[in-house]
């Protein structure tokens, strides 16, 4: 069995960041909560249509309220930098693609065939710049089945983080 495990840093170099040398938040600063952050995932198996959204139906965080589980669509409260991050698992013997979008514009796609690979999942992470009501969301692509696994193996999280 293969483990891989991705570490993302990111650097800022930005001289006005209110961080100090150490990486120690300066106590004289105020700290501003965002509160964007959400994370979903499937409850159970579905069966999605070629390009319609994924609709994450089981909300375990969802500060801000900018994710909506009955469109599957996060809409952007607050101008920044956000990460999102997809997993998907297809059914038994099924083929699922899905893409994840910034107003219709694809950023990234990703895909999962169960049978040839046990219990196969896909997996992606991106960082995007983002503006006030820019809506990203995640959708089946492909022309073939859209069986998602369900039971918490598919998920789609995000938060702000500049």
């Amino acid at each position: 069995m293969r483990r891989f495990c991705i570490l993302l840093i990111v650097y800022d170099s930005n001289p006005s960041h209110p961080f100090t040398d150490s990486g120690v938040y300066p106590e004289d600063e105020p700290i501003i909560d965002t509160g964007v952050y959400f994370s979903a995932n499937l409850s159970k198996h579905w069966y999605f249509h070629l390009d319609k959204p994924i609709l994450f139906d089981h909300v375990i965080s969802n500060d801000g309220n900018a994710y909506d589980p009955e469109t599957g669509e996060f809409t952007t409260p607050l101008k920044g930098r956000y990460m999102f991050t997809v997993t998907i698992r297809a059914q038994f013997n099924k083929e699922v693609c899905a893409e994840i979008t910034r107003n219709d514009e694809m950023l990234g796609r990703l895909s999962a065939e169960y049978g040839r690979i046990d219990k196969a999942s896909g997996s992606m992470t991106i960082v995007v710049e983002l503006e006030i009501g820019d809506i990203v969301k995640v959708t089946h692509y492909a022309v073939k089945c859209g069986d998602y696994f369900g039971n918490g193996f598919t998920a789609f999280s995000g938060f702000l983080f500049d």
